[in-house]
Order: C-alpha cells, then sequence, then structure tokens
C-alpha cells in the first residue's frame, strides 16, 4: 500500500521518471561571492533557476546543530534566503547545494551514494533531511534500508509525521565546508585526503590520542562504544580492546611525552589489572578474566601493553604481572606448537570450543616483546613455535585468497625477525603481505565504486580493517628489508590506507555535523564513511598506523613519502 503523501505526490503528477534539476555546479569563488553578496534580488525563482541550498552549522540549543534551508533565483540568492534564517554567522558552516530531486519509489538505497543523498517529502524540498542528516541521525541500517522508527523522529521545517513513505522523494547534493572563509568541497561530509607527511601524520595521531584521554575516566575504564546521534556510549565492554588501546596510547606518548596520556595509560593499566585473577589450573599464572571468560588474546594483549607502558618510562616494576600472563600462554601451547585452548571459563576453569584467528598471533607478539625485554629464552621458544604451527600447519594449505590478513602475526612476525632472522618466517610473512596487497582496494572508479574508497579494506570498506592492513604492512616492511622495490611498494599501499581512513576522523570542521557541542568525538575515527560510531579501538589501531607511517617516512628508504599516491 502506497501511503497517502505518495498517492498525493503522484497524483499530482509526478511520475517516477521526472528529475527536477537545480543550481549548476558551484566552486569556492561563487560560493564565497554568495556569503558577501548584501541582499538577494527580490522575485520568484523560475524553474529554470531556482536554486536550493541547505546550511548547517553549530547552534547553542538542545540539539547543537541547526540546518536551514534557502531558495532563491540563483545561488546568491539562495544562500541569502538561508543565511537570512539563521540566529548567528559562525566561522563554521556546511554548504549544501541541491543538484537534482527525483521521486523513488524503491525504498532501498544504494549505500555506495550514502552521505550524498538526502530525502524529502515534497519535490520542493520543503520538509527534507540533507545528507549530513541522514548520516548523523543514523537513518539507514548497514544494508542500506530506512530506518522508519528514526526517520519518523527527525524532520526539518515541518512537523510531519514520518515514515519510511512519508520521505519519497530523493536529492542529492555538491557539498562545501567552510572554516573561517576557506572553502574546501566533500565528499559524504569528508574532505579528500591529503598529501601526508610526518607533520599530518603526527597531529591526527596526536588528536586521536586526546580523545582516548577524555575516553578514559578516574577509574580507567574508557568510553568503549561512542554514539555521537546519541551522545552517550553503548553499555558494552571488551578487555581486549581496552588492552590494545592501552597499547597505542602508550606509543602515542612515547612520541609526544604528553603527561595527560601517560597519566590516562597509567588509568587504564590499573583497570586492566584489576581484571586478574590467578589462572584455574594453572595458579602460578594470571589470566585476565572478564564476564567468567579467559582468553589467550587477553594475555597476549595486556603483555604488549605492559611492556609498551615499560619502554615508555623505564619503569620496570609491571615486567612481573607480564611474566605471569606468559606463563598461562605457555601452559597453553601443545607439543606441535599450537595453543589451546583459546578459551577458558574462570569458574569452572574448563575450556570452551571457540578459536580465534588472532589470538595465537597476539599470543606470539606478547612472548616476544617479553623476551625482548627481560631476555627469558623460554618465552622466544614458545614463540618461535607457535609461528612455526602457523606457517606450517595452520596456513601452509589454506588458498592465497582464503588466507587471514592476521596484522598480529605480522607485527610478531616482524619482531621475531629483529631477533633471529629465519627465512620461514620472513617467507611467510611476505606471502600474507602480497595477499593483503592485492585485496586493497586501489582503483575502485575502475570497478564501479566511489573514488573515496581508494586504499580501502572491503566493500563497502570500513576504517578499522583499513587501519589494521596498515599495521600489518608496517610489520611487512620489517621483513622486506632487502628487497628496496618490494618496500616501496609497501609504503605506497600504507599511504593509500592511511589516506582512505583519515576520511573517517573526527575533525572540528566535522565534529559540529554531530551536534555533539562539547565536541568530545574530535580525534575519534567512525567506523566508516557512512556510519558515525567511534569504538576505541578504531581508534587504537588508527594511532598505531599513523605512527607507525610517520616513522617510515623518516627513514632513508621511506623518503619517497607518499606524493605518488596523491
Amino acid at each position: 500500500m502506497l501511503s497517502a503523501a505518495l498517492l498525493l505526490i503522484l497524483a499530482a503528477g509526478i511520475a517516477t521518471a521526472d528529475t527536477r534539476d537545480y543550481c549548476p555546479a558551484a566552486d569556492a569563488d561563487r560560493l564565497d561571492a554568495a556569503l558577501r553578496a548584501d541582499s538577494a534580488t527580490a522575485h520568484t525563482p523560475s524553474e529554470s533557476n531556482r536554486c536550493i541550498v541547505f546550511i548547517s552549522y553549530p547552534s547553542t540549543d538542545a540539539s547543537g546543530l541547526r540546518v536551514v534551508r534557502g531558495v532563491g533565483g540563483g545561488l546568491e540568492q539562495a544562500v541569502q534566503a538561508a543565511l537570512a534564517r539563521m540566529d548567528v554567522r559562525p566561522s563554521t558552516l556546511r554548504l549544501d547545494l541541491v543538484r537534482s530531486a527525483w521521486l523513488e519509489v524503491d525504498q532501498t538505497l544504494d549505500l555506495h551514494a550514502a552521505g550524498r543523498w538526502g530525502i524529502a517529502s515534497d519535490i520542493d524540498l520543503q520538509s527534507a533531511l540533507p545528507p549530513a542528516e541522514i548520516l548523523r541521525r543514523r537513518l539507514i541500517d548497514s544494508d542500506g534500508e530506512f530506518r522508519s522508527d528514526r526517520i519518523a523522529r527527525y524532520t526539518i521545517n515541518a512537523d510531519i509525521e514520518g515514515s519510511e513513505d512519508a520521505w519519497p522523494v530523493r536529492f542529492t547534493t555538491d557539498a562545501w565546508q567552510s572554516q573561517n572563509g576557506h572553502w574546501v568541497e566533500l565528499s559524504r561530509g569528508n574532505e579528500a585526503p591529503p598529501v601526508l607527511d610526518v607533520e599530518l601524520l603526527h597531529r591526527s595521531a596526536r588528536s586521536a590520542a586526546e580523545y582516548l584521554v577524555r575516553a578514559i575516566g578516574h577509574d580507567g575504564r574508557m568510553i568503549y562504544d561512542y554514539r555521537p546521534w546519541l551522545q552517550r556510549s553503548r553499555n558494552s565492554y571488551n578487555i581486549l580492546r581496552h588492552a590494545g588501546t592501552t597499547f597505542s596510547l602508550l606509543q602515542a606518548y612515547r612520541e609526544f611525552a604528553d603527561p595527560t596520556m601517560l597519566a590516562a595509560a597509567r588509568r587504564a593499566l590499573d583497570h586492566l589489572e584489576q581484571q586478574m585473577r590467578p589462572c584455574p589450573n594453572v595458579p602460578e599464572a594470571l589470566c585476565v578474566v572478564e564476564r567468567d571468560a579467559i582468553k589467550l588474546g587477553g594475555s597476549g594483549l595486556a603483555i604488549v601493553a605492559i611492556v609498551e607502558y615499560v619502554r615508555a618510562t623505564g619503569d620496570r616494576e609491571r615486567l612481573g604481572i607480564a611474566r605471569k600472563l606468559a606463563r598461562r600462554i605457555v601452559a597453553a601451547q601443545r607439543t606441535d606448537g599450537a595453543f589451546r585452548p583459546h578459551k577458558w571459563w574462570y569458574s569452572s576453569g574448563e575450556s570452551d570450543s571457540f578459536i580465534s584467528g588472532y589470538y595465537p598471533g597476539e599470543a606470539i607478539l606478547g612472548l616476544v616483546r617479553l623476551y625482548q625485554e627481560d631476555g627469558n629464552a623460554e618465552w622466544l621458544q614458545t614463540a618461535t613455535r607457535g609461528a612455526a604451527y602457523l606457517r606450517e600447519v595452520r596456513d601452509a594449505d589454506i588458498p592465497d585468497q582464503e588466507l587471514a590478513h592476521d596484522h598480529w602475526q605480522l607485527y610478531a612476525l616482524a619482531d621475531l625477525h629483529k631477533v633471529r632472522h629465519s627465512e620461514p618466517e620472513t617467507r611467510h610473512g611476505l606471502r600474507i603481505t602480497r595477499v593483503i596487497l592485492n585485496a586493497q582496494n586501489r582503483d575502485p572508479q575502475a570497478a564501479g565504486e566511489p573514488q573515496d574508497w581508494r586504499g580501502s579494506f572491503y566493500r563497502p570498506p570500513r576504517s578499522t580493517p583499513t587501519a589494521t592492513r596498515a599495521e600489518a604492512l608496517l610489520g611487512a616492511w620489517v621483513l622486506a628489508e632487502d628487497d628496496a622495490q618490494f618496500r616501496q611498494e609497501i609504503l605506497q599501499s600504507i599511504c593509500m590506507a592511511v589516506g582512505f581512513s583519515l576520511q573517517t576522523q573526527f575533525t572540528l570542521n566535522k565534529a559540529y555535523l554531530t551536534g555533539d557541542d562539547q565536541y568530545s568525538v574530535v580525534g575519534g575515527f567512525h567506523r566508516s564513511l557512512t556510519d558515525w560510531g567511534v569504538r576505541i579501538d578504531y581508534v587504537q589501531h588508527n594511532i598505531s598506523a599513523l605512527l607507525g607511517l610517520a616513522e617510515m617516512l623518516d627513514s632513508a628508504q621511506g623518503k619517497a613519502g607518499c606524493a605518488a599516491v596523491s
């Protein structure tokens, strides 16, 4: 059944094929002139010259963001009409220039285009939700389907009962961001990736670390999964990601020597240690316990975080805790080198059948880094045998196209390479590397996909899988030390990956669009180009990738930089 609103539009003679074109494309000079115009020409626009704009800007009211609509006989008149409805003239604003509108009976929207289209109840766009509102309100799900329950709550310029059928019109816009008079063209609300250099990478990593500092409470627990459109966090947690995030914050402290980062990391480590208990069946060992579960990867990442703290501060007091965590990993290794089980139940001591593709790499990395600090050969022997099992048994017969892009394993292989040059380990690491390189979205336009997917992974892409592949390639850079040409290929791949992920970082220029007047999301990385949720591991992996790339660009073989991929 078609809704009454849709029937009325159809009755008015707007067929499904009807498309109404609006203003021609603008450039920065035209937008600047439109904002400076003293007044708009007072006449009713004709269909051929009508322009519609939406201006989004920070507000002090409860919504945190206001969106106003302007209609005029040209760009200048439309902009001035919108400005007349604004209660302030902010230094930061987003302008959406409507290009075309049409009736769309099919309610499923192409997620590839999300962030470029808006929805409206009428062809004149008098009641409309422009693209930034679609994203910030999460009015679509991951499949591109309307969330009618959310659409019902949010409208602009009208008070109508919303559902997917009440918004039958689609429209596309060209979007621009103005920051203190400087105009930047946007795609899905994001600026195009800049040419990467060390200064920019450090600035981005510092901002991300500062987000984590704000996200770590007095008790050391983190704001785990923040939903800026609701201005609250989900009631969930993952202690492994807590440990990994603490590691990345300590990486940032080592680079920037910011005492607030160290203080926050100490709180996070204290909270991590509070989750440790003597292990069932291995009482001399410590286990990280969360909701009665003990996970192999929890021991590995907790060691990685503690070792990073030791390296950052010189304080070796916590190494005793790391050694007890390592005891659980050693006890879990079978005679063939495999780690089993991957998960236990604390209350009963019984094992679970769950197997993780990433826990072995996390465990091996923890052991190798602990060995680098205390020289205990048992850690190195256990790690070496674990790596051999992954190489010779688990991964041996897996086709390349099915091989996991195991960033923790590549981290571990790179560290093993630093302490013992092993040709089989290097060969396996470079095999994983080539699989990752072949899976990257290097030329999305050739595949009919958006250009802003370039450098990413998955379809549609997400920031964290892209950042973890960049981290994996940081390990590959170490393994490929004798192949300068392959190193350059690895470097360019990391440059593209980081360039993509930077589009998912909340800067001041984008944070206000969430409606959060505290700008608490600044520095955080959101899930994808079309999902603005921020989780701690999204930030963690991007910090590690940013700092790793910056270090590469500072090296002799990285001097060519990222310019070749810009």
